[in-house]
């Protein structure tokens, strides 16, 4: 990329129709009118152990469009705009670094009028935005800290420039707004030198421990200030550009990030003195990042909780069968005892089962908590746990699964960032399965070729333009996936061919996300009057005038299957 061509990237996420695609990017409406908080993640009580949480105890934190996010430039949109405007950003102001338990932060004196303050505009900005503060994110060790990611690669720290709109009148109106808040995001690197920048940083052991009455520790009228100038990159109009949230709670739907391409250094010296800080409870301030979100399709799938329960209804466990021809190849190998399954992508439980009679635990997660609420409703082993989780993101620890499994759900994930993640989940020897399963199979006794050809127009023709792009995966039955171990095997399992009637399947047929986006699209009536059209049209391919609930046939499921084996 070159600075003088003053490239932009918009970020094109599979969550938006193809409509919301041509009008440009927009974020859906901040706060619902049914928020539900639980105390324990409001103020300053939250942590960032419980960040996998934060989704169940605050429906905000659940959104469509939460942050931070994996960029991956190959999906990006370039976009000339124009140039991106700094103002006094090269001004010196009062000054007050804060230790607030959770970050570091850097506020000016805000005495001064809006119109003397730092501001950003243009840049495809469509409103000014004021400065209203800076903080950090950083990790333990250099090879973690960030919040976003870039191509998956993570870096040692991340500065977010928080700024608010001035057509509001503070911080805490405009991020009840869509458009309100513009955070300017720097990735930092590592180098030898100390960067002069961060003078600030003289002043962390006043700070180094928030105050257990207060709840931070402060430090104002710096010696030495820092201008805003000075810490943006070099090359400030390379960047990407996507509209998500904040990063901690309450995650508001807000912001329109701003992620530079180029990041800053810090010395290893300087990173030090922030990992050396303290909350209030005595504990090294470190890892205060939260894991990047998914910008999937799946999520937008399955965010209503009516939505998730008729996916449990329509959806069919997978046959006891699978298991086996998993279990099996696991075993060749591995002997030991099998403590643990993790079902990524587990949906409301429909593969989940089938492994809990040979795992002491199952750890089934979800990144929708409308599918892990239906899931938690249903009857399953006790020795199964539900939790929110993404799938490139596990809660599982190092080295503790001896099998890890994705049933209809790979599709939908960043595959290198959760093969990355099964990787360090498996133990030695260990196993990841991936498999799903196209249409189904209709069997009839006269009129088997009549009805899958029924079945097909409706999935290719009626709802081609509304399926999201992860289904090429099951129509190729994942041949363009593969598994980075030695020893790969793909192979295919049937399931019995299950007595069904035509009024069942048409459940199934409204189970599916293709049909639920066009009815978001074209509206429930629409859907409705499609579905009665395919039902007629099997009714006239069977010759008959029957009852659709009284019209038996039978269907049959070939799971497709990759396994790969970490040696």
């Amino acid at each position: 990329m070159h600075s003088n061509l003053r490239l932009i990237f918009t970020l094109l996420f599979y969550l938006f129709s193809r409509r919301a695609m041509a009008a440009g990017l927009k974020v859906l409406p901040l706060l619902s009118p049914n928020i539900t908080i639980n105390s324990s993640v409001t103020g300053n009580t939250w942590n960032y152990d419980e960040s996998v949480e934060w989704p169940i105890r605050i429906s905000t934190c659940g959104g469509k469009h939460q942050s931070p996010i994996n960029i991956d430039p190959r999906k990006a949109l370039v976009v000339n705009y124009p140039k991106l405007s700094f103002g006094f950003y090269d001004k010196v102001f009062p000054e007050t670094v804060t230790n607030n338990g959770h970050t570091v932060t850097l506020q000016i004196d805000t005495r001064e009028e809006n119109n003397y303050l730092p501001y950003i505009e243009n840049g495809g900005l469509l409103d000014r935005y004021v400065f209203y503060q800076l903080h950090f994110h950083w990790g333990s060790k250099n090879h973690k800290g960030s919040e976003h990611r870039i191509a998956n690669k993570r870096f040692p720290a991340e500065l977010h420039m928080v700024h608010f709109s001035q057509k509001y009148d503070n911080f805490t109106e405009a991020s009840k707004h869509s458009d309100g808040l513009a955070v300017l995001a720097v990735l930092i690197e590592m180098e030898k030198r100390d960067n002069i920048a961060f003078r600030h940083i003289e002043h962390f052991d006043e700070i180094s421990r928030p105050s257990a009455n207060r709840g931070n520790s402060s430090v104002s009228n710096l010696t030495n200030p820092v201008a805003l100038e000075d810490l943006i990159p070099d090359n400030p109009f390379t960047f990407y550009r996507y509209n998500g949230s904040l990063t901690t709670p309450l995650c508001n739907e807000a912001v329109i990030w701003t992620v530079f391409d180029t990041p800053i250094a810090l010395s290893e010296r300087q990173m030090n003195e922030f990992r050396n800080l303290f909350d209030e409870e005595g504990h090294h301030l470190t890892d205060n990042f939260r894991p990047v979100q998914s910008i999937h399709d799946r999520l937008r799938f399955f965010e209503q909780v009516q939505h998730a329960a008729l996916y449990a209804k329509a959806r069919p466990n997978a046959p006891p069968q699978l298991a086996e021809r998993i279990i099996n190849f696991l075993r060749e190998k591995f002997q030991g005892e099998l403590e643990l399954c993790l079902d990524v992508g587990c949906g409301n439980g429909q593969c989940s089962g089938i492994f809990a009679s040979s795992f002491r635990k199952v750890l089934a997660t979800d990144i929708s908590p409308a599918q892990i609420e239906v899931a938690k409703t249903l009857e399953y082993p006790q020795n199964i746990e539900f939790q929110v989780s993404p799938a490139e993101n596990s809660p599982a620890e190092n080295g503790s699964a001896q099998l890890v499994v994705a049933c209809v759900a790979a599709h939908w994930f960043d595959l290198p960032a959760f093969l990355k993640d099964v990787d360090r989940v498996l133990c030695k020897n260990g196993v990841v399965a991936l498999t799903s399963f196209f249409l189904p199979i209709v069997v009839h006794a006269t009129k088997s070729n009549e009805l899958n050809a029924e079945l097909k127009r409706f999935y290719f023709e009626i709802l081609g333009p509304y399926w999201g792009s992860g289904v090429r995966h099951l129509e190729n039955e994942y041949a363009d996936f593969s598994i980075p171990y030695a020893e790969t095997l793909r192979d295919e399992v049937w399931s019995d061919e299950e007595p069904y009637t035509l009024a069942r399947l048409a459940v199934d047929l409204e189970s599916w996300s293709g049909y639920q986006n066009m009815c978001r699209d074209k509206g429930e009536s629409a859907g409705r009057e499609v579905l009665q059209e395919y039902i007629s049209r099997c009714l006239a391919s069977l010759e008959t005038k029957d009852d659709p609930a009284k019209v038996e046939l039978k269907l049959q499921r070939k799971y497709f299957l990759l396994m790969g084996r970490k040696q």
